[in-house]
């Protein structure tokens, strides 16, 4: 499958996305209309941040394309729900392809675990509820078949079957149980590592444990269960948090050897769509929210209708300022109709001062605008 776009038809080349730029984009400042469709910034994730100018396009068949998909995620709001859900996710495993590397201890293959896990839960959120999502438009059927195609593989199902093997299940590590052999003077002779468990010890006592009230409770404590921060001098609490690294790095050394490039792999060959539709995602996500905000507020959204450039003519019915309803600035924002055409081309608006004159200028204007995204 070519690569997956969500605000271009397949086959669209760079060449005719930059074709179809506008020329100047002091309008976007001027119509305030990063104060309706508000793109959140990731910058503090090193990552770009969004911007509305890079969106704009002139081309009938790109609108056509991104009209009928917010049609199909303001018809059904589970698309935008799960888009939401999906975002942070996926900018974490964007994250992980920038910043893995080959030096691979412990600490990166829990991190590793830990995206694959959450990659896993996408496609799984992704199969479970987007696949019975209705969908009409080009490209989130496309979407459907993507996440199908993924979901169904048998790559995929291997990876969920050995992330569920306890020797590479590093991200459910949650506690070690530690052995020490003594001297007759109770001097300590050696120590290491006895299990790596999947749950965490809890409070216990001699009494309970003599009583046998924990019954085959493993994870009791014999003595209250403290912070070791707390427990002991600082550098005690250090020499133990070295030592037991130093072990777990011992038992997870060869694991560790044979995971982490199969991990390099398999995000560079398997997650790169998921990354290329990111920001698709989270500028459709904010402008299906300006939808749903000014239908939450009683106005009126609809789906616009293109007409051939070469006709020259825009119709428009009820349109009003949406910055009047964002701000709630009037109890009553006032709805207009306004044609363009072959019967007019110029219009000279009269009216005393404070009138809605230019009011109604910037909605056409708005208008024109928001649809051209």
């Amino acid at each position: 499958m070519e690569n997956l776009s969500l605000l271009y038809p397949p086959g669209y080349s760079e060449k005719e996305r930059l074709s179809h730029r506008m020329k100047n984009y002091d309008f976007v400042k001027e119509l305030q209309l990063e104060s309706l469709v508000v793109l959140v910034k990731d910058s503090y994730r090193g990552m770009a941040n969004l911007k509305l100018q890079d969106f704009f396009t002139t081309d009938e068949e790109v609108l056509q394309y991104r009209l009928d998909i917010v049609d199909d995620m303001v018809r059904n709001r589970e698309w935008y729900d799960v888009f939401c859900k999906a975002v942070p996710a996926i900018q974490n495993i964007s994250d992980l392809r920038r910043t893995m590397g080959s030096d691979f201890s412990v600490e990166s293959a829990l991190g590793s675990i830990r995206f694959l896990e959450m990659y896993i839960e996408i496609i799984d959120l992704f199969s479970e509820r987007i696949l019975l999502a209705e969908a009409r438009s080009e490209g989130l059927l496309a979407l459907q078949g993507k996440i199908k195609e993924v979901a169904e593989g048998e790559e995929y199902q291997n990876l969920k079957k050995e992330l569920g093997k306890e020797e590479t299940n590093f991200g459910l590590v949650k506690s070690i149980t530690l052995g020490i052999n003594l001297d007759e003077t109770l001097c300590v002779q050696e120590a290491g590592i006895v299990s790596v468990n999947m749950e965490k010890f809890h409070q216990g006592t001699v009494m309970d444990k003599l009583l046998k009230k924990t019954g085959k409770d493993s994870m009791a404590l014999m003595t209250p269960l403290f912070p070791i921060h707390k427990g002991l001098h600082i550098g005690d609490a250090k020499a133990v948090e070295i030592s037991v690294r130093s072990a777990l790095n011992t038992i997870f050394a060869r694991t560790i050897r044979n995971f982490g490039p199969a991990v390099q792999k398999y995000f560079s060959l398997n997650t790169s769509w998921l990354v290329q539709v990111l920001d698709d995602i989270r500028f459709l996500t904010a402008g299906v929210k300006f939808v749903f905000d000014m239908k939450e507020k009683g106005f009126v959204m609809c789906k616009p209708e293109i007409a051939p450039m070469e006709d020259k003519k825009c119709d428009l019915k009820g349109v009003y300022n949406p910055m009047l309803a964002v701000k709630e600035v009037e109890k009553t924002v006032v709805s207009n109709s306004f044609a363009y055409d072959g019967k007019g081309r110029f219009y000279l608006v009269t009216g005393p001062n404070h009138g809605g004159k230019s009011i109604f200028a910037y909605s056409v204007g708005m208008v024109q605008a928001l649809f051209q995204l």
